[in-house]
């Protein structure tokens, strides 16, 4: 995980002006993962953008012009980034289409993006937003079903005035943080974007809120052992205090099983580690810091739930 913090400014300005375009659409892949430009967008595009990161959270604040952007399923396979991303607007409306849902985020709202979905992005005038991303494990290991809400503008939550100007106001401040107060304010904000999300999701789900938490509660347990290969759902039950057809039954309630959420996990933490150009680490440390007893095992699995091997991944990501 990276622990210092990194910063770095992109600016349109200096560019070529038939350039710009595509200039800002290679920036936006390289933070957001891949997107297609469209050609209504001018070609003398004027933008910038401001880039955070450490201990696995990226913060971008961007202004710029008018803009529509797609991911596609292909982008998705292509790079195989299964990150979310919170999309904060500050000065305008933006239209997200995401997950089936068609909707109007505005200032004072926020919405979480599965980024293992195809998204649209468009504004038809001058924006400056934020967008947060976070691993996949740090949002699972804090709600049941996040993808249940992603696409959705959230607003019904006594707390999220608070948590927008927490968020804007930390995002304006990171230049002046060192490491460890980033991190602090990091888990701050995971906190705070969990528990606004987690509103939403227990308004919107049939799960009762007593099975819900526990599933919280099992999801975190196995998320701080991942290394541990001999991980069953036997020592996980005796953890939780229940039994393991009660671990069953709660995943089985969202379409999954145990052993499927574990596998899962593992893979994404690894291709989390594999995109980290700060940590160079073989692929054989990842594979066993991700709970796998081999290499082979790790590599035959990561292939079939990505489609290319960890080392084709690896070189696949963009260069900091």
């Amino acid at each position: 995980m990276q622990t210092r913090v990194t910063r770095s400014h992109l600016s349109t300005e200096g560019i070529p002006s038939n350039d710009q375009r595509n200039s800002w659409g290679d920036w936006v892949s390289q933070l957001h993962g891949q997107f297609s430009v469209h050609r209504s967008m001018p070609t003398n595009y004027t933008g910038q953008i401001a880039v955070t990161r450490c201990d696995g959270l990226q913060i971008v604040k961007f202004d710029g012009q008018r803009e529509s952007l797609e991911r596609k399923r292909s982008h998705v396979a292509a790079d195989g980034l299964s990150h979310f991303e919170i999309v904060v607007p500050l000065s305008d409306s933006v239209s997200i289409s995401h997950c089936g849902k068609q909707t109007t985020l505005s200032p004072g709202q926020f919405m979480a993006v599965d980024m293992a979905e195809p998204t649209t992005f468009e504004h038809a005038r001058r924006l400056t937003a934020i967008a947060f991303a976070f691993p996949r494990t740090d949002i699972e290991c804090r709600l049941a079903s996040p993808e249940k809400i992603c696409g959705r503008s959230l607003v019904h939550h006594p707390l999220l005035a608070a948590s927008l100007s927490f968020m804007s106001t930390f995002a304006d401040s990171t230049n002046f943080m060192d490491s460890h107060s980033f991190t602090v304010g990091a888990r701050h904000i995971r906190d705070l974007i969990a528990l606004v999300m987690l509103d939403n999701v227990d308004t919107h789900s049939c799960e009762s809120a007593v099975r819900a938490a526990m599933l919280i509660r099992i999801k975190k347990l196995i998320t701080a052992r991942l290394r541990d290969p001999e991980l069953d759902m036997t020592g996980i039950a005796s953890a939780a205090g229940i039994s393991v057809r009660y671990v069953q039954s709660l995943f089985q309630a969202t379409g999954s099983t145990a052993q499927g959420f574990i596998r899962e996990q593992r893979l994404r933490h690894a291709a989390d580690l594999l995109a980290n150009p700060y940590k160079k680490v073989t692929v054989t440390e990842i594979a066993l810091a991700t709970g796998f007893s081999n290499s082979s095992h790790f590599a035959s699995a990561f292939k079939e739930f990505f489609d290319c091997t960890p080392s084709e991944f690896r070189r696949r990501q963009p260069k900091p």
